[in-house]
């Protein structure tokens, strides 16, 4: 029965740094979201800048006549925004003053209960990760259009 409570313990420290990772996972995309919308105001502004600058002649008075640009503000409409979920953290001195308040009863722990909560974690900070990294390629190619501009 010490094994079962040993295993259960570390199951709960593998969920608090599951927990953590997420946080942090969070506040990568939140901080990825931030930047996206300022990428987009500034290409909003520049957009609006290189128009004006790309002015042809074509009229027979020599009216200027606007090249309509080839990167419109409908470009980036295949990136959403994703929503954000904060995870609630655990306080680990509150678990530990109620076991040491409690008896120690000997509880069936399931286990594999809590190893498919784990995967469960795990499969979501892979999915956090892999917005994370998408997020960051847009990103990146988005700002290198606007420097070879």
């Amino acid at each position: 029965m010490r094994l079962n409570e040993l295993n259960y313990l570390e199951l709960n420290t593998a969920d608090e740094t599951a927990t953590r990772v997420g946080g942090g996972l969070d506040e990568l995309n939140s901080i990825l979201s931030a930047t996206q919308k300022k990428i987009n105001r500034f290409k909003t502004v520049c957009g609006s800048l290189g128009t004006l600058l790309k002015v042809r002649v074509s009229s027979r008075d020599n009216t200027p006549v606007h090249k309509p640009s080839a990167d419109g503000p409908h470009e980036d409409s295949q990136f959403q925004e994703q929503t954000l979920t904060l995870e609630a953290s655990h306080d680990d001195h509150l678990e530990a003053s109620v076991l040491e308040s409690k008896p120690v009863v000997h509880k069936k722990i399931d286990i594999n209960e809590k190893m498919s909560s784990h995967l469960d974690k795990l499969d979501s900070m892979i999915t956090k990760a892999e917005r994370a990294e998408g997020s960051m390629q847009h990103q990146t190619k988005i700002m290198k259009k606007i420097i070879s501009k």
